[in-house]
C-alpha cells in the first residue's frame, strides 16, 4: 500500500523484494530480501567493519555482527537477535561452502538442474524455519513450537488429499509469479476499455 500511495503522489519507490524465495543460497536471498535494509547494513555495518577484506575469520565475524544487528533492528528482543544469529550462521555456512567450491573442482555437478533445485529447497526451508524465531513472542515460544513440529505422535488431523493439491497449486503460483503478473498486466493493457 505504501508503494501504491507513493506512486499516486509521484514518488517511485525502489524495488525492495526481488523474488527472494527463488534463490539457491542465502547470499543471494539477502541481496533480494528487504533490499534497502540489506544495502544499508552492508554499507554502514559490514563494509566499515572490514567486510571480507581482512581475512576469512574476520569476514565471518563481520557477517555475524551484521546479521545480529539486522535482527536487533527489527526489535530489541531475544527472538529477533536469535533470528539474526540464525541467518548469520546460515551465511557463515554459505560462505564456507562457496570458498570450498572455489578451491575444488569436484563439486561442479552442483551446477546442474537437480543441484540448483536442492540448493533452492534447502535455502527456502532454512529461511522458513528462521521465521519461527522472528514471529514468536519470545525464544521460549519458538523452541516450544519447534519441539511440537517434530512431535509426530501428536498429529491432530489426518492428511487430506486436497491439501496436497493446494500445496502443489501454491508452489506453481509461487514459481511462475512473474510470468502470471506479466500476463495479467498485458491483459489489463489490452482490455483497458472495460475499466
Amino acid at each position: 500500500m505504501a508503494i501504491g500511495f507513493a506512486g499516486l503522489l509521484g514518488f517511485k519507490s525502489p524495488i525492495n523484494f526481488d523474488s527472494p524465495y527463488l534463490t539457491t543460497n542465502l547470499r543471494d536471498f539477502w541481496r533480494r530480501w528487504h533490499i534497502t535494509l540489506s544495502d544499508w547494513i552492508r554499507d554502514y555495518v559490514y563494509i566499515p567493519l572490514g567486510g571480507g577484506q581482512k581475512g576469512k575469520i574476520r569476514k565471518y565475524f563481520n557477517l555475524m555482527v551484521a546479521m545480529v544487528l539486522t535482527g536487533l533492528w527489527h526489535g530489541a528482543a531475544s527472538h529477533f537477535i536469535f533470528w539474526g544469529f540464525w541467518h548469520g550462521l546460515g551465511l557463515f555456512g554459505t560462505h564456507i561452502f562457496s570458498d570450498f567450491k572455489k578451491s575444488t573442482d569436484s563439486l561442479s555437478k552442483w551446477k546442474n538442474v537437480l543441484g540448483s533445485f536442492l540448493a533452492g529447497l534447502l535455502t527456502f526451508n532454512f529461511v522458513s524455519f528462521g521465521w519461527i524465531f522472528f514471529r514468536s513472542e519470545n525464544l521460549q515460544t519458538s523452541f516450544s513450537l519447534i519441539k511440537s513440529l517434530f512431535n509426530f505422535d501428536k498429529i491432530f488431523e489426518p492428511f487430506k488429499i486436497y491439501i496436497l493439491f493446494l500445496i502443489i497449486f501454491g508452489f506453481f503460483i509461487f514459481l511462475f509469479e512473474r510470468k502470471i503478473r506479466e500476463i495479467l498486466i498485458d491483459f489489463q493493457k489490452n482490455c483497458h476499455f472495460f475499466f
